[in-house]
């Protein structure tokens, strides 16, 4: 009976063991893809100046775009 009980105990813990490693290879396999994601997005977005104040911000398009001539 108690020998039983003992291979029961075992397999459980293999079991649970068996589990936890499962678990860690998951979360590192997102971890993978979120790091993927995360260059991808570096590599697409543009780089924007360090906008210093909000006028400065919302001005920034007038800036960048040459001026239009009033005929």
């Amino acid at each position: 009976m108690e020998e039983e009980e003992e291979e029961d105990e075992e397999e459980e813990e293999e079991e649970e063991e068996e589990e936890e490693e499962e678990d860690e290879e998951e979360e590192k396999e997102e971890e993978e893809e979120e790091e993927e994601l995360k260059a991808v997005h570096r590599a697409t977005t543009p780089i924007l100046p360090n906008c210093t104040s909000l006028t400065f911000c919302i001005n920034l398009p007038y800036l960048t775009t040459p001026p239009i001539p009033v005929t």
